[in-house]
């Protein structure tokens, strides 16, 4: 999409004339934005209450440790997700216009927490798919199964790998 095609979606809002030249940044109306407010609300609201119910599923559940592992990393790294984007996007419709309320911490945690969360379940998912294959392939031998302390290790490795990817990618 170019730049002309922006002026022209712009559409009917509020756009200024400044340099002679419209703008492409439109306003939502007070109720566009409570619509979106409520959107991601419950978009927020469903997604905590899934992976909360996930994780203690994962707990009750007879599973090997390193699958309780993966699937509990994999869910708080959702948690994660849907509560950075939930609170970004709710500051933002919270407001008519495009202004940031929530300080300079934030301005940088949120998109931290945000990076972090997709690694750390993209990083599960992958654990997860590397024990399938190992079942699948290696079906008639022995069944890997480490001990909970090395899962438990591994995951705290992965995070650490996670967090030092944000680190890397601030630099």
């Amino acid at each position: 999409m170019n730049g002309s095609n922006l002026e022209e979606d712009a559409g009917s809002g509020k756009n200024d004339t400044a340099g002679g030249r419209e703008s492409a940044v439109t306003i939502l109306t007070e109720q566009e934005r409570m619509i979106l407010f409520g959107i991601f609300t419950v978009l927020m609201t469903i997604a905590v209450v899934g992976n909360v119910a996930a994780i203690n599923a994962t707990i009750r559940r007879k599973h090997r440790f390193l699958q309780k592992t993966c699937i509990i990393s994999l869910a708080v790294g959702d948690l994660l997700i849907a509560l950075a984007y939930g609170v970004n996007n709710l500051e933002k419709f919270s407001h008519a216009f495009i202004n940031w309320t929530l300080g300079s911490f934030m301005c940088h945690f949120i998109p931290m927490v945000q990076v972090f969360g997709i690694t750390a379940s993209t990083v599960a998912i992958v654990a997860i798919a590397l024990d399938r294959y190992r079942n699948v392939v290696y079906a008639l031998d022995n069944q890997w199964n480490p001990k909970p302390m090395t899962c438990i290790a591994g995951a705290t490795i992965l995070w650490t790998i996670c967090i030092g990817k944000f680190a890397i990618q601030q630099r």
